[in-house]
């Protein structure tokens, strides 16, 4: 057998005989580390998880080669505004919490937890925030939403208003040239019961008047369609909730097995530091006698 193989023999060997010399001490260190990381955490304040999907408002918008979708605000800087520490200044604020760090544990809690990603391929973003509750992990997220709601209501604000301004002048665009085609036809209704043929040229000119009329209220109706599509709320509308707040069941911190399990794999650890530093002080004892 070759050296190399007879020495990596040996030394499994000689670690399954540490094992098994030790074996109780280390069976004992691990449950101590099992069970005290295990009672640790009836020590510890639950952490409940709220999450929710929002999507990102858009404006119907018409350009020369068609109606198109835009995003009140791109995505991706929708995300770094969340991110933004005055963004979270306003949301403590509006929840009643003091802003600095270490005054109190729900505003070092949703600093610290707080996380938001945009969903691959999409204008969705997800939102989640840690609480000390479930209700308290819902109501600060729900802020957080009603917070970037508002921000993005008054960033579509002045293109919300125009178009609205553009609709009521079409309205009453509309509404005067319909008035002015039933005039138009009374006089050609009159004209048609007193059978007077009047001259020719005062005929051709109301005939004109009327054909215009037609044609304005036409192209009138098309811009108020427009308008109509435009500012539809399944088109048009603000950033919103998509489906619900869900926050966890159960508590996301502590996780009882898994610190357990870690606790045991410590103490495990420590027992085999113990172990080997009492073999070396047993040997040394040996050999000093």
């Amino acid at each position: 057998m070759p050296a190399d193989e007879n020495r990596f023999g040996t030394g499994l060997d000689d670690v399954g005989a540490f094992i098994r010399r030790h074996a109780l001490r280390l069976a004992v260190f691990t449950t101590i580390g099992a069970s005290a990381a295990f009672a640790a955490t009836f020590i510890m304040r639950p952490l409940w998880q709220a999450q929710v999907t929002v999507q990102n408002g858009q404006l119907y918008w018409m350009t020369s080669t068609g109606p198109t979708m835009v995003n009140i605000e791109p995505p991706a800087r929708t995300v770094d505004r969340l991110k933004v520490a005055t963004f979270q200044d306003t949301v403590l604020k509006q929840l009643k919490l003091p802003l600095n760090e270490g005054v109190s544990p729900e505003t070092d809690l949703i600093r610290r937890s707080f996380e938001v990603r945009l969903l691959r391929n999409s204008d969705l973003i997800e939102l989640a925030v840690r609480g000390y509750s479930p209700a308290d992990a819902s109501h600060v997220l729900q802020q957080y939403v009603r917070n970037l709601a508002e921000e993005h209501a008054s960033l579509a604000k002045p293109t919300l208003d125009r178009l609205s301004e553009d609709m009521r002048q079409v309205e009453a665009d509309l509404s005067g040239a319909r008035a002015r085609q039933a005039e138009l036809e009374r006089r050609e209704q009159e004209r048609s019961r007193t059978s007077i043929a009047g001259k020719f040229s005062e005929n051709v000119l109301l005939d004109n008047m009327v054909n215009s009329t037609a044609a304005d209220i036409r192209l009138l109706q098309q811009r108020k369609n427009t308008l109509q599509e435009q500012l539809n709320p399944e088109r048009t509308f603000n950033t919103r909730v998509i489906g619900e707040t869900v926050v966890s069941r159960d508590p996301v911190f502590p996780k009882r097995p898994l610190f357990a399990v870690s606790g045991g794999l410590i103490g495990l650890v420590l027992g085999l530091i113990y172990c080997a530093l009492r073999g070396d002080r047993i040997k040394s004892h040996r050999r000093k006698m």
